[in-house]
């Protein structure tokens, strides 16, 4: 049961950073119908900040539910998915990265990145 709910903290931590992150496709017309995203009621830096905040916890929690031995060691290559969402949430910020076109595709991939890193930890880790 502690492994489940260790796996499921980390994984509603990443969604809802995913999730948040998808609320800027949108922006503009949840502005224009008043829907109350957190990127409307926080505003955009304030926002960019706080799911940079909830990645990290993330991975703390992942970390801490391994070195607990709560989850198993190969769970730590999961940890390589906040590296791709700290440069998705830094390039979205500046600009290099269009949210409102890309960012729900790049946000996605970060889930992609799990099986092959979960496969490859599995590989190496007894």
């Amino acid at each position: 049961m502690g492994e489940h709910l260790a796996l499921g903290g980390f994984m509603i931590l990443c969604f809802f950073v995913n999730t948040v992150l998808c609320d800027f496709k949108d922006i503009e017309r949840d502005r224009l119908e008043g829907v109350p995203t957190l990127p409307l009621l926080l505003g955009p830096v304030r926002t960019f900040h706080l799911l940079h905040v909830v990645s990290l916890v993330a991975g703390v929690w992942l970390l801490l539910a391994v070195s607990f031995q709560i989850l198993p060691l190969w769970c730590l290559m999961l940890v390589f998915t906040r590296l791709h969402a700290a440069w998705l949430l830094r390039a979205g910020r500046t600009g290099r990265v269009d949210l409102a076109r890309t960012g729900e595709a790049w946000a996605d991939f970060e889930f992609v990145l799990w099986l092959p890193l979960a496969a490859l930890a599995l590989a190496f880790i007894p």
